[in-house]
């Protein structure tokens, strides 16, 4: 059977192996859907180039060869001592495609550089997989004859392997002309960390810690005042992402003096830890001062979920900050808090049940009595 003719097979039953919001139809599970495509014995179902194929059995067997390259051994091994062009004709010819492909990536790394070439140009021109493989490979060993087969592949397809590759290897003067469809692929960040100094830097697509890294990586001058001011803003939002929203009563230990005392600091956080050695590249010695110091009297505070104390503290540096979402967060915790911690004791009374006579109810004289 074609993979057609197994889809419309199905779906004159009310089955469907892809997405669908009518109710009418059945989804199969993803484990038969899979044993389906198996059955259908057609390796070219997985190529891209195979527009005729219904897309969910093409998606199930590109998991399939997925999952057949990482169990290789599945397959009958591929003698070692096949020669590079005896596993390339393999390659290209259906059938035997999958295991050549496995020995060829286990090989590419030590054979020679036009064998190396002759493997590596073929990968990219062909599915995703060998593709980005490929490209991965090319940015930890890369040398500029492969830049018109990875340029091609890069325009063709748009993965942001290729991209990647572009913006660590290729003459700025390419990334200069491409650089807004390398933003979209990859990231602006590493688009403008290749261009001059001088160029200019839309700070809209970067946040603060990125900015800072911008400008420490090419010796952009900031003031004092503009990168203190996003420093401490930062810190702030950390605090408030990292601990304000958080159970602290859930970790008693950090309640423990020896816990904040033992090496641990706000630079655990990655964002925070960032900007400290943006502004130690920037040669901005005295707000690392006024940080430490900040630091040392904060970091108890938090850890002991203090807030106004935390507050009162950012509000000494003399900046003006936005408190309000924290000053909320804080006070959603801590009456989270409150009804978690209530006594049984205050606990509302249940109302006696109707009917009750009390009339002849009265206190005894007994001391014993407990009424």
């Amino acid at each position: 059977m074609k993979a057609q003719e197994l889809n419309d097979t199905l779906l004159k039953q009310g089955l469907t192996g892809g997405y669908t919001t009518d109710r009418d139809m059945y989804v199969i599970p993803s484990k038969i859907r899979y044993a389906l495509v198996i059955s259908l014995q057609d390796p070219s179902l997985a190529e891209e180039e195979n527009t005729r194929v219904p897309f969910w059995i093409q998606n199930e067997a590109q998991s399939m060869l997925k999952a057949d390259e990482r169990f290789a051994h599945k397959y009958d091994p591929v003698p070692r001592n096949k020669t590079i062009a005896e596993l390339m004709q393999e390659y290209a010819a259906k059938g035997t495609k999958i295991p050549a492909r496995v020995e060829l990536k286990r090989r590419v790394e030590h054979i020679s550089f036009d064998e190396q070439k002759q493997v590596l140009c073929a990968f990219l021109i062909n599915n995703a997989v060998d593709r980005k493989f490929a490209l991965k490979f090319l940015d930890e060993h890369w040398d500029e004859c492969y830049a018109p087969d990875v340029e091609r592949a890069w325009k063709q397809h748009r993965d942001k392997e290729a991209a990647v590759v572009i913006v660590h290897h290729f003459p700025q003067e390419f990334i200069r002309a491409n650089r807004f469809e390398l933003t979209d692929d990859y990231n602006y960040l590493q688009v403008r960390l290749r261009l001059p100094a001088t160029s200019a830097i839309d700070q809209s697509q970067l946040s603060d810690s990125a900015f800072l890294y911008l400008c420490a990586r090419q010796s952009i001058d900031v003031s004092d005042e503009r990168a203190e001011i996003m420093f401490y803003q930062n810190v702030l939002n950390a605090i408030g992402s990292y601990y304000i929203k958080a159970p602290w009563n859930v970790h008693p230990r950090w309640a423990d003096e020896d816990h904040f005392y033992s090496d641990k600091s706000l630079c655990d956080i990655p964002t925070i830890s960032s900007l400290v050695w943006s502004l130690g590249m920037l040669g901005k010695t005295e707000i690392l001062i006024r940080f430490t110091s900040f630091h040392k009297k904060i970091y108890p505070l938090i850890m002991q979920s203090k807030w106004k104390e935390v507050r009162a503290e950012f509000g000494m540096l003399g900046f003006e900050f936005d408190y309000l979402k924290y000053d909320e967060a804080v006070m959603v915790y801590e009456q989270r808090i409150i009804e978690k911690n209530r006594p049984t004791e205050n606990a509302p009374m249940n109302a006696l049940p109707d009917g009750i006579d009390l009339s002849n109810f009265t206190l005894g004289d007994d001391p014993n009595n407990p009424f």
